[in-house]
């Protein structure tokens, strides 16, 4: 049957099934989309919110151990071969910190970005960062394009 150039049928299917973006199970962002500019709803913002701070938790407590850790070991240490291995051992350990300390940082921006309404946007070219990048990396602050272009060194590094 034609119904003409124009002319709009009422039965029409849409061609991707609404079904496939409804979050499914206990994650707000699986199957969602980000609405205009990438603006989250507040459920959305308070699981990325949650996640951010259990990580921050979990980070503070690896900290606390690794202070712990090396207070303890420094009381202990014997001769010099123990000296040279505890040596090893404490720039290992305080290496990993140093990289916890700067997520805990960049933790710390995004739950201000989930503050000031910006969190999912990114903050190089301010469109939104896809979901799957924000429910892998929550505390990230670049989309996937900008941040290969910043490890490209085709970005300059955010402050």
């Amino acid at each position: 049957m034609y119904y003409g150039k124009n002319s709009i049928s009422q039965n029409r299917q849409p061609a991707i099934s609404e079904s496939r973006f409804r979050p499914r199970g206990d994650n707000p962002l699986a199957g969602s989309r980000n609405g205009p500019k990438g603006i989250m709803d507040a459920k959305r913002l308070e699981y990325f919110k949650q996640k951010l701070l259990e990580k921050q938790a979990l980070i503070n407590q690896v900290l606390q151990k690794i202070e712990g850790y090396a207070r303890e070991r420094d009381q202990s240490i014997l001769d010099l071969g123990d000296m040279a291995v505890e040596s090893y051992t404490k720039e290992l350990i305080f290496g990993k910190s140093s990289g916890d300390r700067q997520t805990l940082q960049l933790i710390q921006e995004a739950l201000d970005r989930i503050e000031e309404g910006t969190y999912g946007i990114c903050t190089n070219c301010e469109q939104p960062i896809q979901p799957k990048r924000l429910e892998a990396v929550p505390w990230t602050r670049l989309c996937i394009q900008c941040q290969d272009l910043l490890e490209k060194g085709l970005l300059d590094q955010q402050p």
